[in-house]
Order: structure tokens, then C-alpha cells, then sequence
């Protein structure tokens, strides 16, 4: 399924004549009912075949044309946000980088209250306008896009920020408004970024040097007070993984508690509520990336796997997690 999936993520991003894509599209059911056969160490029968091969090329066609829609509707977002002066939205993310402060604004409007979706707004360190999660602000200034790539090999910013939902961006902007600050959803995400801070400030009043950066990073997975060099060194020495909140992080925060919970001998249903919840937790704590969201993800599903009473399969929740995350983002 998730082959198929993947597929038709692709036809609908390179717009593929029909022809090639009908082949692709009885490619990837081939391939699946081998898999299954594969997996299940018997003949695929005829009735499973005659589902498979009705719902995978459904599957396939409604995955390429979420591709292109969502791409033809990203590329008009990008549009109107160039033109547009004035935003309003909701801060629902901030982060410390390079000496700046980013604040993510959600749900973002222009001056017509047309829907431009995330916007990143950068300040100077000198500069904070001294938000919070969940409140809700206008501001004026240029709206700028991400840089394209302007040669191969070179690193494009617009395609990175597009995966992340992440339209345009503004510097320095000016507030006009200061609004009401929201609760509900973003009382948890306000209180864990809160927890954060105050986990980095310990790092640095009780380690010394570059310790407290390196324990952030490895930690909170915020690289924001690693030097340069150290970040190189890592890279360099193929470890820098280590550096994002993924599923080690996830397994051994999360699987420890969840099994420390069943030597207590609470029901597998209740340990896997309460772990599930701490993964949730600690995840959007740690900025939910996309490595720590499939973590978070592929835990949940071991967790209702052991609660059902059926086996676990990390390939299979892996599958799982990415035909989430495609047809959530399929950029």
C-alpha cells in the first residue's frame, strides 16, 4: 500500500503521461501482492487479488492527485504572500537560532483574510516582541519567499520549508496589533516550550563549556548553543543523528516508562495510554520534527499492537507512518 502510495505521490509531482502512469500503477500493485505473499508465506488467493487490485489503483489515483493539488495550492499560497504587506496569525512555535529569535505564525491571513498558512517571522536578539504560544498578533512588513536554488548540489530553501508548510517569511516586521491569547490546544504546547527553557537554563547554570549545548541538542534536540565547529566535528564523523529527538530518544524515554509501568502490573491498555501520552508529550516538547513525529508514531502503534494483543512489526508501522506523513504533506 504503501508502495502504490508512494507512487502516485510521485505522478502527481513530475505530471507523467497516462500511459506511463497506468504502468506504474499496475507496477506497484504487483509489487504489493508480492509482498504480501512474502509476508504472509503463502499464495495471495483470488478474492484478496481482486480487493487489491480495486483498491490500489484508487489509493494510487487519490494520492497523485492530493500530489498536485496540494503543490498547484502551495504555488498560489506563495503568490498571495509575496503580494501581501499585512499578516495576521497565531504564534505557535519559537525557536533560538543563529542569534535570532523565530516565531512561527499559524494560521496566517493577509489584509483580504485570505489563508496563507504557516509564516516565519524573524527578529534580532535585541528585537524580541516577547510572545507567547497561542497568542495572536497583525504585523506589517516585507514578505519575502525562500530562496530557490540557483545552481545543482546547492541547498534549497524553498523546498525545505515547503515540506515543513512553511510559505514565506518576514524580518524585523512591525506589530500592529497585539490580540487575545488563545488557550485550549495551545495551553500544552505553552507549557512544554516554558519546560524546555527552563531545562536549558539548568544545562547551562550547572555545565560547563560547550556541554550545555551538546546536552540540549542530544536532549531537547536544540542545536542552538552548539558552536559551528562542534556540529561539523559530529557531521564529520557520521553521528550527527544524534543530534535530532528521534526514535532512540522516543524508545528509551518512552519504553522504559511504558515498561516500568507493566512491572507495576497496570493493564497493557493503561501503559500504553500513559507512554503514549509522555511520547506525545515529550515530542511536541522537542519541536515535532519529522523524524520525532514517525518515532512518536511507530511507538503509538506498537503500543495499540501490544494492547490488542497482536504482534508488532517495525517494518510495517514504519509503512504506516510514512503514508500518514505523505498524505498529510506530500511535498
Amino acid at each position: 500500500m504503501a508502495v502504490v502510495l508512494i507512487l502516485g505521490l510521485l505522478t502527481g509531482r513530475l505530471d507523467l503521461p497516462v500511459p506511463l502512469v497506468v504502468i506504474l500503477s499496475l507496477l506497484g500493485e504487483g509489487m504489493t501482492i508480492a509482498l504480501v505473499g512474502k509476508k504472509t508465506g503463502r499464495r495471495v488467493s483470488r478474492r484478496e487479488s481482486r480487493i487489491l487490485f480495486c483498491c490500489l489503483p484508487a489509493v494510487f489515483c487519490l494520492m497523485s492527485i492530493r500530489s498536485s493539488l496540494y503543490g498547484q495550492d502551495l504555488l498560489y499560497r506563495m503568490q498571495i504572500a509575496e503580494a501581501s504587506g499585512e499578516v495576521t496569525g497565531t504564534v505557535s512555535g519559537i525557536e533560538e537560532k543563529n542569534d535570532q529569535l523565530i516565531y512561527t505564525l499559524s494560521n496566517a491571513r493577509n489584509e483580504e483574510q485570505e489563508s496563507l498558512g504557516k509564516i516565519l517571522l524573524y527578529f534580532d536578539a535585541d528585537q524580541d516582541p516577547g510572545l507567547f504560544i497561542g497568542q495572536e498578533a497583525r504585523w506589517k512588513g516585507k514578505i519575502r519567499l525562500f530562496s530557490e536554488a540557483t545552481n545543482e548540489g546547492q541547498f534549497d530553501s524553498r523546498t525545505f520549508h515547503a515540506c515543513r508548510k512553511e510559505v514565506a517569511q518576514m524580518r524585523n516586521p512591525r506589530m500592529v496589533e497585539e490580540d487575545r491569547l488563545h488557550g485550549g490546544v495551545y495551553l500544552i504546547p505553552r507549557f512544554l516550550y516554558s519546560l524546555r527553557q527552563r531545562l536549558v537554563l539548568i544545562y547551562k547554570q550547572s555545565l560547563p563549556g560547550e556541554e550545555p549545548g551538546l546536552l540540549s541538542a542530544m536532549a531537547l534536540g536544540d542545536r542552538s548553543d552548539m558552536s559551528e565547529d562542534s556540529q561539523e566535528l559530529f557531521r564529520m564523523a557520521g553521528i550527527i543523528h544524534l543530534m535530532s529527538v528521534s526514535g532512540t530518544h522516543i524508545g528509551l524515554v518512552s519504553m522504559f516508562f511504558y515498561r516500568f509501568l507493566r512491572k507495576r502490573r497496570l493493564s497493557f491498555g493503561v501503559s500504553g495510554l500513559l507512554a503514549g501520552l509522555l511520547a506525545l508529550f515529550y515530542g511536541t516538547m522537542c519541536g515535532n520534527s519529522i523524524p520525532t513525529i514517525r518515532a512518536v508514531g511507530s511507538f503509538l502503534v506498537m503500543a495499540l499492537s501490544q494492547t490488542l494483543g497482536r504482534a508488532y512489526d517495525g517494518r510495517s508501522a514504519l509503512s504506516f507512518m510514512a503514508m500518514l506523513q505523505l498524505i498529510d504533506n506530500p511535498m
